[in-house]
């Protein structure tokens, strides 16, 4: 009887699980390609008013996920290279690396076809810094100097 109970179980958990995995989803893929096109977009638009000096933008990565009917997960990296000290000839050219999500939540609109998505919140995760010319450090802290090609790896 333990045997009978177990298989039927057994077969509603597999019946059910395909039933999950099978069924249309609520927001088609064409909803989350417009909304990581357009957060990309932001993204990029934003480092470049912040940072005007920055160069070659990258998206590495972009994903969204859907939490509920009206709230969307979008995951993101992005890289761009940077000067520091750019008023300087000999400005430091460094490579950042950010990666993070957001939470955009879907909006009323007056046009029943076109959806509208607000961004609730961005938080980075992980920001990393890689500098393209090293710098020399003395020990007395009193001056940096760059290093000879030869010191350079």
């Amino acid at each position: 009887m333990v045997k009978i109970i177990s298989l039927i179980i057994l077969l509603a958990g597999i019946i059910w699980t395909w039933s999950m995995f099978n069924s249309p989803s609520k927001m088609n893929t064409q909803i989350h390609a417009e909304i990581q096109s357009k957060l990309a977009i932001l993204i990029e638009d934003t480092i470049k008013n912040k940072k005007p000096n920055s160069s070659d933008f990258e998206m590495n990565q972009m994903y969204t996920t859907t939490i509920n009917e009206g709230l969307v997960s979008a995951h993101f990296s992005y890289k761009f290279k940077d000067k520091m000290g750019a008023g300087t000839p000999e400005a430091e050219g460094v490579e950042q690396s950010i990666s993070g999500y957001a939470l955009l939540a879907r909006t009323p609109s007056e046009n029943p076809e076109l959806q509208k998505w607000i961004v609730q919140s961005i938080k980075t995760d992980q920001e990393s810094v890689s500098f393209s010319d090293g710098l020399v450090v003395t020990a007395d802290g009193n001056s940096t100097e760059t290093p000879a090609p030869s010191e350079q790896k």
